[in-house]
């Protein structure tokens, strides 16, 4: 056996002398393995490079074959990946199981990640451990395991097909190195998909940057050199440095690049050099030569005038990168763990449910599933909607609707968080608002609900959040500019958070998002939203003390005779309130809005001075007394009884803070009140409240329906529901089970259209999914309105189906339906939806 040990010729190796041809091959091995690293030093696939690698490194063996193997650790076999071959008739063979189990099997280290020694033999067929490799026409190989971060990659396999052959240690050492220059790359080439974006500002930064392989040849030019000369990058590839710079630069390139090699580690230089650009004028550069691993270098030209600047700029645009990266890895990270968290309380509460006997536990353990389920579907919406903000396929769809009954919405979805946390909340609106506004309700109320749970997530115990709606500016054509504010008494955040909060994956700092949880999606989003609408969002902060998040959307004023404002029917000239809250705001807010209304409003902040005020201005001089509920100085029910006893009150009204009526309804009556107004206040609210209490008619009562009870509202109906899952398939018919409504299941679109073929008459709906077998929803609907029979034409389709972006909507009205119902399915929502259209088809 050989061994390549020593420096010197004399050295001694197992009493065999180091002679000149031996060093002679010492030498070349260097030059391979060094070629072979260069090869990796470029832009081309990756596949086509361990192929080069391979090429060289066979050719320089004079072996006849060399292949890649890649494991499947599931079926304990290695499969053929990248081969190179001297002649194309020994191209590796067909796939062999038996053979691809005992290569993996040869290599028992793998499952601990320890790196394995080469195996060969130099005979298969005198080595029965190993004969079956003449089946693939190998008689002698070399096995060398590859590692890519600590686990097998590949097996590199060095085969002579024609003879037998002794391996020596030098080639086997050899083979071994070749292996780790492969999975140096590999893994090399990990860290580049992640350095792209330096990849990027490389390109395009205005300075000098190039890269020379080890013979000096220039191997890549930026954009910004070939401005800085004048010539293409093309142009200098093909002629060298030599077209810019003149002999004593390109001398002292040269003689840094011995001093790399010499030292055969990272190093870097400075060199002050002359540029010649096409023009001829002469630009001083001052040049910064890097070397990686002694073999090749790069060099950044900065021109001296513009040095610092540029300087910061590359610092900057670094760590704008490495932010992004970082900032990235973080959202995932939080995200794993917001997404995790409510599928652990799906989970675990449906199996102490499923075990519980004790009704009142599994009622408990539902209610925790609804709250989660809801959570995790406000998530992946975020998660969708930044896939199309970042797609560039965020639209919005402009509808006329009342600017009030939009934000009760919102409030109504955020209350009981508020309640819970004793917050006292209040709402404002302007006079001179526009009451019916023409937008995109669904986005602008999403941006006002993001800003109120952010609001919530951040307020302690006890604090307060409020919502102030403004117009700022209107044109002489309606088009007006609506400021809305929402602000907090929250932590604050700092001048520099502040920079981060509206940028994508962001929050404003790690600590955050352990503490109060959050995707980080929802500012980035609102941001998106709000420009979408001809608007801007900012935030006003002090840390420690509160924030307030302002934006402002383009809108036009609406019709508002399609939608009147709560216009009292009573005599305001003669009716006069005392509202008592211990809260500043909701004074304020309250006293606001019974002015715009015209009604005169006289304040106490607590009982007491409520009963001063009375007997100072007399019983009879106020119509209405309004009670806050939650107040330091007794429960509402309490101070309802002194109001009465002390001044034999009848008019008394009590708001309940944002606690729903019916938590509090029998202790407020049999204390004495009279009727019940919800915080925070509205004007139709306060408007309907008073109506009724003086005994006419509600405003509410002209403008909106009685809502209709459910059982049994669609018997005598059929529904064909085409549906391939069978747990939505029980969904919906347990959902609509109260409707006595008769459902007709199909697994597909098929099937859909074969049933209302057979008898068209039998269903007045069909609720249609997209993606099924067979055939989809979109296929089945225009097939069904294909028939030629008028029933054809005129049964409502309804699509049914998780797509419920606007892209999908129309594209199912384009397919035929008449309408979308999006998944998971609300309740109210289909109800909503088959009211309308079976009603349409009597």
């Amino acid at each position: 056996m050989r061994r390549y040990l020593g420096n010197s010729a004399g050295d001694c190796v197992d009493g065999t002398q180091i002679t000149k041809e031996m060093l002679q091959r010492q030498l070349e091995e260097q030059k391979l393995m060094s070629a072979l690293s260069m090869i990796f030093i470029s832009t081309r696939n990756m596949g086509e490079l361990i192929k080069s690698a391979l090429r060289m490194a066979g050719e320089y063996l004079g072996v006849t074959r060399i292949v890649i193997g890649v494991p499947d650790f599931n079926k304990g076999v290695t499969r053929p990946g990248w081969s190179w071959s001297a002649s194309p008739d020994l191209q590796p063979a067909p796939e062999n199981d038996d053979i691809g189990t005992m290569i993996l099997r040869s290599f028992p280290e793998y499952a601990s990640g320890s790196a394995a020694p080469c195996v060969y033999c130099s005979d298969v067929e005198n080595d029965e451990r190993y004969s079956i490799m003449a089946k693939v026409n190998v008689h002698s190989f070399i096995w060398s395991p590859l590692y890519v971060s600590g686990k097998i990659w590949g097996i590199l396999s060095i085969e002579d097909c024609t003879t037998p052959r002794v391996w020596s240690e030098g080639e086997i050492r050899l083979v071994s190195l070749v292996g780790e220059v492969i999975t140096g790359a590999v893994e090399r080439s990990v860290m580049e998909e992640k350095l792209v974006h330096l990849s990027s500002i490389v390109e395009n930064s205005p300075q000098f940057i190039c890269y020379l392989a080890p013979d000096g040849r220039l191997e890549y030019v930026n954009e910004g050199a070939a401005a800085l000369s004048g010539y293409s990058s093309e142009e200098i590839l093909a002629a060298g440095l030599s077209l810019c710079f003149d002999a004593e630069t390109l001398a002292n390139l040269t003689g840094l690049q011995a001093d790399f090699e010499a030292a055969g580690d990272e190093s870097r230089r400075k060199v002050v050099a002359s540029l010649r650009d096409r023009n001829g004028d002469i630009h001083t550069l001052i040049l910064y030569v890097f070397s990686v691993g002694g073999r090749s270098f790069g060099v950044i030209g900065l021109d001296v005038t513009e040095q610092a600047r540029l300087q910061r700029q590359l610092v900057e645009a670094r760590n704008q990168a490495e932010q992004s990266s970082s900032a990235k890895s973080e959202f995932l990270s939080r995200m794993s763990h917001e997404m995790r968290t409510p599928m652990n309380a799906i989970i675990g509460m449906s199996h102490i449910a499923a075990t519980s006997p004790d009704l009142e536990r599994k009622n408990y353990c539902l209610t925790r599933i609804d709250e989660a389920s809801k959570h995790l579907l406000g998530i992946i919406n975020d998660v969708l909607d930044m896939s199309k903000i970042e797609a560039g396929k965020l639209e919005m769809a402009l509808t006329e609707f009342s600017l009030e009954k939009m934000i009760q919405r919102v409030t109504d979805v955020v209350i009981f968080r508020m309640e819970e946390k004793e917050i006292d909340f209040n709402v404002s609106f302007a006079p001179n608002l526009p009451l019916v506004i023409i937008s995109d309700d669904q986005r602008l109320a999403q941006v006002v609900t993001n800003l109120f749970s952010n609001a919530i997530k951040f307020t302690p115990q006890n604090g307060a959040i409020s919502l102030s709606v403004r117009l700022v500016e209107e044109n002489s054509s309606g088009l007006c500019k609506v400021e809305f504010k929402v602000t907090d008494t929250g932590i604050g955040v700092s001048p520099e958070n502040q920079k981060k909060l509206f940028q994508s994956f962001e929050q404003a700092d790690g600590g955050i998002s352990r503490k109060y949880g959050g995707t980080g999606l929802g500012l980035s989003i609102s941001k998106r939203i709000v420009e979408l609408l001809g608007g801007e969002i900012w935030i006003e902060s002090e840390e420690g003390r509160g924030s307030s998040f302002i934006f402002y959307v383009m809108v036009l004023r609406g019709d508002e005779s399609a939608d009147p404002p709560a216009a009292p029917r009573f005599a305001k000239e003669n009716l006069r309130v005392l509202v008592v809250d211990d809260s500043e705001r909701s004074l304020k807010c309250f006293s606001s809005l019974a002015e715009g209304l015209g009604i005169v409003c006289d304040v106490a902040k607590s009982t007491e001075e409520a009963c001063r005020v009375l007997d100072e201005e007399g019983e009879r001089a106020f119509s209405l007394v309004f009670v806050d509920w939650h107040m330091p100085d007794g429960d509402g029910a309490e101070r309802v009884r002194i109001l009465k006893e002390r001044h034999g009150r009848k008019n008394v009204v009590v708001m309940a803070s944002g606690s729903e009526w019916g938590n509090i309804r029998t202790e407020a009556e049999n204390a004495g009140a009279g009727a019940f107004l919800p915080k925070p206040f509205f004007p139709s609210n306060l408007v309907n409240c008073i109506e009724e209490y003086l005994g006419r008619t509600k405003v509410s009562d002209a403008q909106t329906e009685p809502e209709e009870a459910l059982e049994g509202c669609f018997e005598g109906r059929r529904i064909l529901l085409a549906e391939d899952v069978e747990i939505n398939q029980e969904i919906v018919i347990a959902l609509l089970e109260e409707t006595r409504v008769d459902i007709e299941p199909v697994q597909n679109g098929l099937e859909a259209v074969e049933a209302f073929k057979k008898n068209p008459e039998k269903y007045d709906l069909i609720l249609m999914d997209i993606h099924m077998p067979e055939m989809d929803g979109y296929q089945a609907t225009r097939t069904i309105r294909s028939l030629g029979i008028p029933r054809a034409a005129e049964i409502p389709v309804v699509a049914m189906t998780a797509n419920v972006f606007r892209e999908d909507v129309e594209r199912c009205l384009a397919a035929g339906m008449n309408d979308h119902i999006g998944k998971p399915i609300d309740i109210n929502e289909i109800i909503k939806k088959l009211k309308h259209w079976l009603q349409r088809s009597e």
